[in-house]
């Protein structure tokens, strides 16, 4: 095992002082705080969670430590990504509510909304309770609950199911936001390459759309980045 008084950064490779480095993790391989910094945010960014930069180590995030030298929005974009981490991907669910979005597992949904719900009928179709701003909504659609009609005959009576839902669509269009294909959540690319991975773990084309099952083989013709867009 190394020792904590190792000065060399495993992430730029440069000499320094033993106060200018530090962990994220519950490991002895310290590294610039600096570094660290931009190796959270780019992780994080992705929608995965910044692992040890030594070969092989495989330490849990301590919270602790990140705490010390990351900013409070950095630290709560990481718990979020915790919690995400403790539920499988497809048990992942997000409130449609844009002034909401709290990220619940379908099984404590379905628990919650049992529980809550006075029509059995509207769980079976699709019903759901978020369980932060109990506003209901349907889990096959992702959208606020459509009361008294189907999926589909929502959909077509209604394309935009809220004001704030249109404003956000109107806003995707002038920006050139990118929705997520499986989870419907709304990206906007300020840097970067365009191989998107959201937050629900879904990796795909920012350009096309197209879903990008392997991480080795691309799924399409689209240029990968603009140079406008990568940082050096």
């Amino acid at each position: 095992m190394e020792s904590k008084q190792n000065n060399t950064c495993g992430i730029c490779l440069e000499k320094t002082e033993i106060h200018g480095m530090s962990s994220l993790h519950d490991c002895p391989h310290n590294q610039c705080t600096s570094c660290l910094k931009t190796l959270a945010e780019v992780k994080l960014s992705e929608g995965s969670l910044p692992t040890c930069p030594h070969e092989g180590c495989k330490s849990s995030i301590k919270i602790r430590n990140c705490k010390k030298i990351l900013s409070p929005k950095l630290v709560a974009w990481l718990e979020e990504r915790l919690k995400e981490s403790e539920i499988p991907v497809l048990d992942r669910i997000y409130c449609p509510y844009p002034k909401c979005s709290n990220l619940m597992s379908k099984p404590a949904v379905l628990k919650h909304t049992n529980h809550v719900a006075k029509n059995k009928e509207d769980v079976i179709s699709g019903f759901r309770k978020c369980l932060k701003c109990d506003n209901g909504f349907c889990v096959n659609c992702k959208i606020p609950w459509h009361e008294g009609t189907t999926c589909a005959e929502y959909k077509k009576l209604h394309p935009h199911s809220t004001a704030e839902e249109e404003m956000l669509i109107s806003l995707a269009q002038r920006y050139s936001w990118r929705r997520c294909i499986k989870c419907s959540h709304m990206i906007e690319l300020t840097a970067g390459c365009y191989h998107i991975i959201c937050r629900c773990g879904c990796q795909f084309c920012f350009t096309c759309g197209k879903e990008w099952k392997n991480k080795d083989t691309r799924p399409c013709s689209c240029p990968l980045w603009d140079e406008r867009l990568i940082i050096y």
